[in-house]
């Protein structure tokens, strides 16, 4: 019996050794992912701290080798940027310099509506302070009070282009979020380049290379927010040094608006769920649906809601496509660390604040944020169909669920007077009889008119 009891302690003991050390492996891992994140926090530092002599050739050997540390510590939590240095050091997926305007995109215009595109510009050079903030204006004068479309234009020269923040305002006083902080240290990368929600790089997420334009780019916040607005008045954009030792001018800048002659009638067509609750695999990915139907055809707004749960948001990358395929970036590795920030998140692109910049706290979701990408990529499509959110996990020992989604459309139609001309008034058509039942009246009158003389 002793022996018996002897072994039994024996198998127990093993068990207990066996899970303390499984919880240790875990908890080592947990603490390697953060361990991680504070490594690239102090080579971020370091990084920043050389920048005032970083054209001394043994200095940029050294940033270079911090870079690389940086870059293999990013590359073991799934490419995650969390102090947004990795793509200001490698190199372009550019080609080269790319002319301003010239992959513009612009939806259609809704119903039997005719859209204008019209160019306004202001070639007036204009200095960006050390460390200050400048602005410079566009009055833009037209018969035309419904906006369509945006494309901004820059030609901005800096050295040192992560230390700009960019912004639109509109003569409505709404203000879009062009760029804050992107492009590394390298120099005139906003140098021609075209910034439109139709494009397929992210301006927080393209690779730059120096000295080269990045273009075309999709903003941080999204141009559409000035969808259905009068663009009559002065647009101003502001541009913000936020560190010292690098200046730079704008040189020049222009906005593409396309205008509806008319106006146009908002339909909301409501809310289309999937309340299907979905695991995200660890270090895998997951799509979900969901179908619309009954919507109008022409698309005009688009809100994503998600409630998503899982234990590292900077893990995630989500994506939506719509039924004709065209895909939008919602969120690439933000949230940092966080557990279920975006478990009950409003994705609006006149959201208040960008996925991108917004703070996050553990177990808090983020209300309502503007997408990574421009929901208003949408614009103008038929909404009817199937609706895809794609969501990868891009690290390991986190995992989550997609508990439910949904998406709120709003679909436009041609409104009152809208693109009315005295040539679109409907003429009514006769047949044969109608035709003789005319002749037959014209004929009477004329009597009645011979006899009456």
């Amino acid at each position: 019996m002793t022996r018996y009891f002897d072994g039994a302690r024996a198998v127990l003991n093993i068990g207990l050794i066996a899970s303390l050390l499984l919880v240790g492996a875990s908890t080592l891992q947990a603490q390697d992912k953060a361990t991680v994140f504070g490594q690239m926090q102090n080579l971020a530092q370091q990084i920043l701290a050389l920048k005032a002599t970083a054209s001394n050739p043994a200095v940029a050997a050294q940033v270079e080798d911090l870079r690389n540390q940086y870059t293999v510590l990013s590359d073991q939590i799934g490419g995650q940027d969390p102090f947004g240095l990795r793509n200001g050091f490698v190199p372009s997926r550019h080609s080269g310099a790319k002319a301003a305007g010239s992959q513009k995109a612009a939806p259609p215009a809704p119903g039997t509506g005719t859209a204008t595109t019209t160019n306004y510009a202001n070639n007036t050079p204009t200095a960006i302070p050390d460390s200050g903030a400048t602005s410079s204006d566009i009055i833009v004068s037209s018969s035309d009070t419904f906006l369509l479309d945006v494309d901004l234009n820059l030609d901005i020269t800096h050295t040192w282009n992560a230390d700009l923040n960019i912004t639109l305002t509109s003569p409505a006083g709404t203000t879009a979020i062009i760029s804050t902080a992107n492009g590394g240290s390298n120099d005139d990368v906003f140098s021609g380049s075209l910034i439109d929600d139709f494009a397929t790089e992210l301006i927080t997420d393209t690779t730059y290379a120096d000295g080269v334009p990045a273009t075309p780019l999709v903003p941080e916040g999204a141009l559409a927010a000035f969808f259905g607005e009068d663009p009559n008045g002065t647009w101003t954009l502001a541009i913000s040094d936020n560190a010292t030792q690098d200046t730079g001018d704008i040189n020049s800048w222009s906005l593409d608006l396309t205008t509806l002659g008319g106006d146009a009638e908002a339909t909301v067509d409501g809310n289309f769920a999937n309340n299907t609750v979905t695991a995200i695999p660890d270090s895998g990915q997951v799509s979900v649906d969901v179908d619309v139907s009954g919507a109008g055809d022409y698309l005009c707004d688009l809100n994503l809601t998600t409630n998503i749960t899982h234990t590292w948001n900077a893990d995630l990358n989500i994506s939506l496509t719509s039924p004709a395929g065209t895909t939008t970036a919602i969120s690439t590795a933000n949230g940092g660390s966080n557990d279920d920030v975006f478990a009950g998140t409003v994705w609006d692109d006149n959201g208040p604040e960008t996925a991108t910049d917004n703070t996050y706290a553990d177990g808090v979701p983020a209300t309502s944020l503007i997408p990574e990408g421009a929901l208003g990529a949408f614009i103008g499509e038929d909404p009817n169909g199937t609706w895809t959110m794609t969501i990868s996990d891009n690290a390991a020992q986190d995992t989550g669920d997609i508990n439910s989604w949904s998406l709120d459309v709003t679909t436009c139609s041609a409104g009152g007077g809208f693109g009315q001309t005295p040539f679109d008034i409907a003429i009514p058509t006769l047949g044969e009889w109608g035709l003789l039942a005319l002749l037959l009246a014209l004929g009477t009158a004329g009597v009645m008119f011979i006899r009456r003389r």
